[in-house]
């Protein structure tokens, strides 16, 4: 029974990974310009904002009372009690309310109503009349003429109806009057001299009875009708200084409006990561590629990272010591999808490292990036040494002018004369050709981008390859179509070296 290795595979990727909430605040910190342009135009529309004229608004409140101008009509004992405030509403929004506030305002109609606003507070027989003008003065005077007209009107809509029901009993009195008037012209002045009433006068006596126990009730409820209170409600709170501004919260509003605006920019940061998406850790590359990462390299800026990051390269040189096969030739090809992936940053730390271990490094340059003597591979002391493989001789005679005598050389134009190397550690790094053959020798190509340049996919049939990804630059559809192209063509990738940090 074998332990499974513990790093991370392309088989390892079955599912789909769970997203934390790092994964969520990283998208918006690595597509930063978008949360900050969110935030400087809400920051500039909150700014706009108060720049503006400031508006102002007034409250009057009125507790709405219910009337009923026919005290004999309703249906039941609580129904004096209830108002439909819908009704109140359409009321108090009505054309002669807003007439009253254009001519208290100096407003025109359309004005005054686009400034009046009637709120109903649910489960109460209250209205808040609430009107918005550019000057306090003018808010103050809408609210309160749009709370009186409101009761003018409501109060005279119940005095006519009042008015109408008292009417109606003074004609039915007067027509009940004359009747019995006519009644009592037509009953005999004296009585017969038997003493007795005939049939005709006693049912005149009894109509004439009945005309006045009915002239009696109707005067009764006439009274009644009459006395009824009409007031239509009560202004519980006037409008007056100071109002509130639209300018109060000029603070909080521009602080809302710049987190708003953060917020509508991470939004789009989003949405632009789901459009253009990009490899942000190990397990993406590997979704990507379906190859193990090898190492997650950060550039460092400060020296514990400095000797993490060394370590990191050391560990990643020993596991492709192992990788790379039996010697002779053994050839290692670095190359990444883009320019500007850190390629030869990642070949020369791998060099230097592999030479450090003791092996015999042989550089070789596939990148059309390349200068003479690769970055980071001069060391401190100055420029690499030369070996001489001319073998020249120089012979002093006895006479006064020396004379250089060498032996004779077969033309070679492919191999230098002078090969270039670099000690590092307990191994070496040659430039290039050594002038004696080493069986053990590891070759490090360093390739270009392969968007660019196939030479390096080339190369990796031949030899062994490790492909550079920059994690935040990297897109994900690129980098699996290089993936598929590495597949088909049949080259030997061992793995992913994850490049993350700033140039």
């Amino acid at each position: 029974m074998t332990d499974r290795t513990a790093g991370m595979d392309g088989t390892d990727v079955t599912g789909g990974r769970t997203v934390t909430l790092a994964d969520m605040l990283r998208i918006p910190f690595r597509r930063w310009p978008f949360p900050l342009a969110g935030a400087l135009l809400g920051l500039l529309a909150g700014v706009g904002y108060l720049l503006l004229p400031a508006s102002y608004e007034a409250t009057a409140v009125v507790a709405v009372r219910p009337v009923v101008t026919e005290p004999f009509s309703y249906p039941g004992p609580g129904a004096d009690r209830v108002v439909n405030m819908t009704v109140e509403n359409g009321l108090a929004t009505g054309t002669d309310v807003v007439a009253a506030v254009a001519g208290a305002t100096g407003q025109s109609a359309t004005d005054a109503r686009a400034g009046l606003t009637v709120e109903l507070p649910v489960g109460s027989q209250v209205l808040r009349f609430r009107y918005l003008a550019p000057d306090s003065g003018d808010a103050v005077a809408g609210a309160n003429a749009a709370a009186t007209a409101y009761l003018t009107l409501r109060k005279d809509i119940h005095q006519r109806q009042r008015d109408a029901i008292v009417a109606s009993y003074d004609a039915s009195l007067k027509t009940l009057a004359a009747e019995r008037d006519a009644i009592r012209r037509g009953l005999p002045t004296k009585l017969p001299a038997s003493g007795g009433n005939s049939a005709a006068v006693s049912a005149q006596l009894d109509r004439l009875r009945g005309l006045d126990d009915r002239l009696g009730e109707l005067t009764t409820r006439r009274a009644v009708a009459a006395a009824v209170d009409v007031t239509p409600g009560t202004v519980t709170r006037v409008a007056a200084p100071p109002v509130s501004s639209s300018h109060d919260m000029g603070p909080i509003l521009a602080a809302t409006a710049l987190l708003g605006g953060a917020l509508f920019g991470a939004v789009a940061a989003f949405g632009r990561e789901a459009l253009d998406r990009r490899v942000r850790s190990g397990v993406d590359a590997v979704a990507a590629t379906r190859l193990p990462v090898l190492a997650e390299l950060h550039v460092p800026r400060f020296r514990p990272d400095r000797e993490r990051h060394e370590a990191d390269v050391r560990y990643l040189a020993l596991a492709l010591v192992g990788q790379l096969g039996p010697v002779p030739h053994r050839r290692l090809v670095v190359f990444g999808l883009r320019t500007g992936d850190r390629t030869g940053h990642v070949a020369v730390e791998l060099a230097r490292s592999l030479a450090e271990l003791g092996n015999t490094v042989r550089w070789e340059e596939l990148s059309a990036e390349a200068g003479p003597v690769p970055d980071g591979l001069v060391p401190a002391g100055g420029p690499p040494e030369v070996a001489d493989l001319d073998q020249t001789q120089e012979i002093r005679s006895t006479g006064p002018v020396p004379i250089v005598v060498g032996r004779p050389k077969k033309p070679a134009p492919e191999k230098p004369s002078r090969a270039r190397s670099l000690p590092a550690g307990a191994g070496r790094i040659w430039l290039d050709p050594p002038p004696e053959p080493d069986e053990t020798m590891i070759t490090v190509v360093r390739a270009g981008a392969a968007q660019t340049d196939d030479r390096g996919v080339r190369a990796a049939l031949e030899a062994a390859a490790v492909l550079v990804v920059r994690r935040d630059q990297t897109r994900v559809p690129e980098l699996s179509r290089l993936a598929d192209v590495l597949r088909l063509t049949g080259a030997r990738v061992l793995g992913v070296v994850l490049v993350s940090g700033h140039d």
